[in-house]
């Protein structure tokens, strides 16, 4: 894959409490080998083939963000807005091999599916995030990002492939120069069974009915500085040993896990 593409942004600090700065960028993707010569199974009964009339994928993005923050720069609030509009966008979906929609595959009637260009597509979506210092050595910190993903056809809108739903961090910090304590929740909301591609990239069969959950795991993880340079780390993952799958995985996400090291830095 080959990106190329030109960035103008602009920052406005109207107090030392408050900023705005926005973004206007553009590039191109140009169709790397896989795009034009080889041949997918994402799902039994898929294939997707090379199409070799395929064009570069040219976008347009905008982004818009303000940051608030107190005059001790103790608390402060950062959110950002983007949208990004995608020409002859690159987009798996429906296609002819020799004239057929159907074709034998390893023995298996598969349904013919290509990347091609298709119009226009969009993709839009917000990251915000919000730190606060509550002690000395004590930090909160939560952020919270979503994404939107449509192609957009003869009026008509269908889903983006690999948009993931809504994702983000909830934690506590310690710090101190020999100590660090971390304990933390990650969250990620529902993918439902509308929002998934129909080209299978999203491995939808991998999700029960009605889409994939939405799910939640508590962590805790810390560091100790034993001796000049060298830091004994510890933590433990999905505490509550949550039984949980991420968005277009074939496999459950693993369940309450303990880890720890040493790390020397000469």
């Amino acid at each position: 894959m080959q990106t190329k593409g030109g960035t103008l942004g602009i920052i406005h600090n109207t107090s030392e409490n408050f900023a705005i700065k926005a973004n206007l960028s553009s590039g191109f993707r140009v169709p790397n080998i896989d795009d034009l010569a080889k041949i997918f199974e994402s799902v039994q009964g898929i294939i997707i083939v090379p199409n070799e009339n395929i064009k570069p994928e040219k976008t347009l993005t905008a982004d818009f963000g303000i940051v608030i923050q107190s005059n001790s720069k103790k608390i402060k609030f950062e959110n950002t807005y983007f949208y990004t509009r995608l020409y002859d966008a690159i987009v798996t979906d429906e296609f002819l091999y020799n004239g057929q929609n159907v074709i034998d595959y390893d023995g298996t009637a598969s349904q013919v599916f290509a990347n091609q260009n298709k119009g226009k597509a969009f993709i839009t979506g917000l990251s915000t995030s919000f730190t606060a210092e509550i002690l000395s050595s004590l930090n909160f910190s939560a952020n919270f990002n979503y994404n939107l993903g449509r192609v957009v056809e003869n009026g008509n809108q269908s889903p983006l492939d690999h948009i993931s739903p809504y994702f983000g961090k909830i934690g506590f910090m310690y710090s101190k120069s020999w100590l660090n304590l971390e304990a933390y929740l990650l969250y990620n909301g529902k993918k439902p069974s509308k929002d998934y591609s129909t080209s299978g990239e999203d491995n939808q069969q991998y999700a029960p009915n009605g889409g994939m959950p939405a799910w939640e795991t508590y962590n805790f993880k810390s560091g100790f500085e034993v001796y000049k340079g060298a830091t004994l780390f510890a933590g433990i993952e999905n505490i509550l040993d949550t039984q949980y799958r991420v968005f277009a995985s074939g496999i459950n996400a693993p369940g309450r896990n303990f880890y720890g090291g040493l790390k020397y830095a000469f």
